[in-house]
Parts: structure tokens; sequence; C-alpha cells
């Protein structure tokens, strides 16, 4: 049994810029906003890996995260022509949060060719309360599972893949209920990749993905 954290710092700016041409007056009114937004942000885990015998291992894990406010620094600029109107600045320490997150899944491996997996992600929404014109925010669901064969070569005291195929399905339901109907995502996805012989520590891969959402 195996238990981790994962550690990140989040930032980013997001800017705004309206421009309004007024009859009263020949200038222009321009308004300039940005927001700067970070925090830290920790992710949970745990793993679970169990060789049954010699044909078959299964593992299992699960993620988390805990609702997380991302802080802002604000700066508002407004001016008429060359003069400047307003220039201020703000910081709000509860700007936006990113909900409570959980998630779980389960494999099987035979003969180390075969593997066969399935996992669920769910993120709370509808704790946050966010809502919009026509729009709010709800939980949201993703169910994944999928197949892969592994030819699979020893060099010396090392294995790796001489190569692999996979193929997978999935179904969510999105955070997004528009008009009051939840998006969703159905569809599928193939990839296959493979290890150059000269160069064991490179893998070369591709993947396509087909799907419908609505």
């Amino acid at each position: 049994l195996s238990f981790g954290v994962q550690s990140s710092y989040l930032f980013g700016q997001m800017q705004q810029k309206e421009t309004l041409i007024t009859n009263i007056t020949d200038s222009l009114l321009a308004t300039t906003k940005n927001v700067f937004l970070s925090n830290l942000y920790f992710k949970f885990g745990l793993q679970y890996h169990k060789k049954i015998n010699s044909a078959l291992t299964i593992a299992a894990g699960a993620t988390g995260s805990l609702q997380t406010k991302l802080r802002a620094n604000t700066s508002l600029v407004v001016k008429s022509g060359n003069t400047t109107l307003i220039d201020n600045q703000q910081y709000n320490n509860n700007f936006f949060n990113l909900p409570q997150m959980i998630g779980g899944g389960i494999s099987a491996t035979v003969h180390d060719k075969y593997t066969f997996a399935a996992d669920y992600n769910y993120q709370a929404w509808s704790n946050l309360k966010y809502a919009g014109t026509g729009y709010t925010l709800v939980n949201s669901s993703r169910y994944s599972a999928g197949f892969e064969y592994s030819n699979k070569l020893r060099l010396r005291d090392q294995s790796f893949e001489k190569y692999f195929l996979q193929a997978g399905l999935f179904y969510s339901d999105s955070y997004l209920k528009i008009n009051g109907q939840q998006l969703n995502d159905l569809g599928g996805t193939i990839g296959a990749g493979f290890t150059p012989l000269r160069n064991p520590k490179l893998v070369v891969q591709g993947a396509l993905e087909i799907g419908k959402r609505g």
C-alpha cells in the first residue's frame, strides 16, 4: 500500500478590455481590468498493488483533493483619452473556488501483457453555487474503461515495451448545465506506440479520440 501527496502552485492572469464611444465627448472611454490568480493546491492519493499468482496482477487506487480557494490581485484602470479617471488595486482572498474532487480506479493485468482497467472521477461543483444567465455549475462525473495489449522484451536486466495497443470508452456528465440541460460526453479512443530499440528510454505514441457532446 502506497500513499502520496502532490503539491502544486496554481497561478494565472486574466485581462479584460472594454472601449466605449460616447456622444458627449469625442474621446474614448477605455477600461482595463487585470486579475492575477494564485494559491497552493494539494492532491492526495492511495495505491494498492498485489500479485495474485504468476498470471494475474491487480491494482487499485484513489485520489482526492479538497475545495481550494483562488486568491486574486485585481487592478482596474479607466481612461478617457489620455486622462486617468480610475486607477486602483484590490485583493480578494476568495475570488474563485476549485471544487472538491475524488477519483478511483482498478486494473487487472494477465500474463504481463493484457491489462483491463476502469476508473471513476467526481467533482463537486454544485456546492460552490456558481450560476449565470442561462447556466449553472453542477456536479460532474466521468466513467472510463479500457484495454491494453503490451508486447514486452527483456534486454539484460531491464524490461521494456516493444510496442503496445490501446482502446477505451468513456462517458461523462459535464459540470455545465445550460437552460436546464446538463451537457454530457460519450466516446471512444484507440492508440498505439512503440519503443525504438536503439533508445529504450524513448516512447513514440499516437492516439485518436472520437466522441459526441451534448
